[in-house]
């Protein structure tokens, strides 16, 4: 299959073949927050970066299923009105953490001649004001990071 031509029935049939094969679907917390799992498992996270309304229905497909996911959302597509859609229909949201991206994965201002610095207070201030706008609507307790290099980290 080719991923440009990955559509709704695909992900739908990859998600019915993993259920009737016997697999165990967590959220990120769930999976996290316990030692023990039952196998074989799935934990299938979104990063929500853009096009929210395919978000939207890969929550609806999902939860058709019984099946329960993560969605992490940015600043740029963050809004109440979207989380609650998506928690109501039984899936775990959190926040894409952008702001060590924004500040090209510093965290304090380069010194003179300085390329390299290390993590820490540049993005501090941005992500003193996404959490908050995120927080107002519902309280995270994941988040992932996206970082300058592209790779992401959890958080719990």
């Amino acid at each position: 299959m080719n991923i440009r031509d990955f559509t709704f029935d695909d992900y739908e049939a990859l998600l019915d073949g993993a259920l009737e094969n016997g697999y165990r679907f967590y959220t990120l917390r769930e999976y996290i927050s316990n030692d023990e799992h039952e196998t074989p498992c799935v934990v299938v996270r979104h990063d929500v970066d853009r096009k929210v309304a395919t978000a939207l229905e890969m929550a609806r497909v999902e939860a058709d299923r019984g099946i329960a996911t993560t969605y992490y959302f940015r600043t740029s597509t963050f809004s109440p009105e979207t989380v609650r859609e998506v928690e109501g229909r039984g899936h775990e949201v959190g926040y894409h953490y952008e702001d060590l991206v924004k500040t090209r994965g510093t965290s304090k201002r380069p010194t003179s001649g300085s390329r390299r610095t290390s993590l820490g207070s540049a993005s501090t201030p941005t992500y003193g004001r996404s959490v908050p706008t995120v927080a107002r609507c519902r309280p995270t307790t994941t988040s992932i990071c996206g970082t300058a290099n592209g790779r992401s980290r959890s958080t719990g």
